[in-house]
């Protein structure tokens, strides 16, 4: 790892409670360890084409990554980044957290049935 290169802890985030739990945890550590958070959204690639313009309430990842921006915001904490990506989620996180210090992610996601079929992003990434 390069001098000027701080450690970075990847968070993976979903729009459910327990995503910005694990955000708010790896925010505290982060703090403590002066190092930098990388929160990411996963657009998974499964979900069905929409014509454009997008229909209205189709889920862009706007609302998932203003409500973390809310939420470090109310933590006060500065040093972290929010990335919106499209793909397999856990597939996106493992990649992003190559050279991250810490992979982070919730208990268990907002996914609902396809949750079931393919397994929790938290289960593959372990």
């Amino acid at each position: 790892m390069c001098a000027h290169h701080r450690p970075t802890i990847v968070v993976g985030i979903d729009g459910s409670r327990d995503g910005l739990l694990a955000l708010d945890w790896a925010v505290e550590l982060a703090a403590r360890r002066r190092w930098a958070v990388r929160a990411i959204y996963v657009l998974a690639e499964t979900r069905q084409a929409q014509p454009l313009p997008a229909a209205a309430g189709m889920d862009d990842g706007t609302e998932v990554l203003e409500d973390a921006a809310d939420e470090l915001e109310r933590l006060g904490f500065t040093d972290a980044t929010l990335d919106l990506r499209l793909g397999h989620p856990a597939e996106i996180l493992l990649a992003a957290a190559t050279d991250a210090a810490l992979l982070v992610t919730g208990r268990r996601g907002a996914g609902g049935f396809d949750e079931l079929v393919v397994g929790s992003v938290s289960q593959v990434c372990a």
